[in-house]
């Protein structure tokens, strides 16, 4: 994981922590809690996966706090990522999932701001142009990845809700600002060479 990955995985571990605390503190005034790590490493887009029993097999509780799915799924094929979301809510059975993925929206955003000299690695995407990794099969918009997240809760007994990571999270925004400051600074490099002209210097 990326650094920015880890820190939005320690973020969302530490708040289900402080959740518990204060939910237990709430009720006892005195509780030790400990932290309980189980490492499994296993294809979570095998179908069987999708159930409870197969879980409880690899020695795992369905119903764990949390699990999350960060930067992930772009970089599975589109039957992989249906897999993946049935073995994550169905099999496993999470107190909370978190899914992250990057929107294509921003893309261009990223292009404004990176320059024409940056080469985009990935395979062709929507609009014919590369996506923004090497290794990305896909990348959803806003509205696809919510149809996505909204029909997978309902399947599985889940409410959803969704939240954008950034600062810069209005592409439209984003792309008037950048457009205005081109501008500006096209009209400040002429009038910066009217003025030479005009004082003979330069």
């Amino acid at each position: 994981l990326s650094l920015r990955r880890r820190r939005l995985v320690s973020q969302l571990v530490k708040q289900q922590l402080q959740q518990q605390t204060s939910a237990a503190a709430s009720s006892s005034s005195s509780h030790t809690w400990t932290a309980q790590l189980k490492l499994l490493q296993a294809d979570v887009t095998t179908p069987g996966l999708s159930s409870p029993e197969p879980w409880r097999a690899f020695g795992l509780n369905p119903g764990c706090d949390l699990a999350a799915c960060i930067e992930v799924v772009e970089h599975l094929e589109l039957d992989a990522v249906e897999a993946l979301g049935h073995s994550v809510l169905g099999g496993l059975g999470p107190k909370i999932a978190v899914f992250t993925t990057p929107n294509w929206e921003y893309n261009e955003v990223l292009r404004q701001v990176l320059g024409a000299g940056v080469v985009w690695p990935g395979r062709p995407g929507r609009d014919g142009k590369p996506l923004r990794h090497g290794d990305h099969k896909f990348e959803w918009t806003r509205a696809e990845f919510r149809a996505w997240a909204t029909g997978l809760a309902q399947q599985h007994g889940y409410s959803v809700e969704f939240e954008d990571i950034g600062r810069a999270i209005r592409e439209e925004e984003a792309l008037l600002q950048l457009q205005q400051q081109q501008q500006q600074g096209t009209a400040d490099a002429a009038g910066g060479g009217i003025n030479q002209s005009a004082d003979g210097s330069g």
